[in-house]
């Protein structure tokens, strides 16, 4: 996945979370409250709405920066578990552009 790319999806992800949490608490203040509820229950959708926009982001950087470490040692786990043997993956040579530090 190229950079703008990313970009662009997280962008979309915290437009996505925004409106949708932004909607539903508005929604949710107009049928408690009116108009005031509404306006109040929107100014809450955009803050929570940005809170949970940033988490869903984090996780999609940490889904596309972390995969090679995860998919290593959970090799080592499932074949420790399976045959009983073999290196921590500390020691095992690694699979990427940036090699484990000793």
């Amino acid at each position: 996945m190229s950079g703008l790319n990313f970009v662009f999806k997280i962008i979309r992800n915290l437009l996505v979370t925004v409106i949708l949490v932004t909607v539903s608490l508005a929604l949710l203040g107009y049928f408690l409250a009116g108009r005031a509820g509404f306006v109040n229950g929107a100014s809450w959708g955009v803050l929570l709405g940005s809170v949970g926009g940033i988490y869903s982001s984090a996780v999609l950087v940490l889904a596309n920066s972390g995969r090679d470490y995860s998919g290593r040692f959970g090799a080592w786990w499932i074949k420790q578990e399976t045959e009983g043997d073999g290196k921590p993956p500390s020691e095992e040579p690694a699979h990427s552009q940036w090699p484990v530090k000793h």
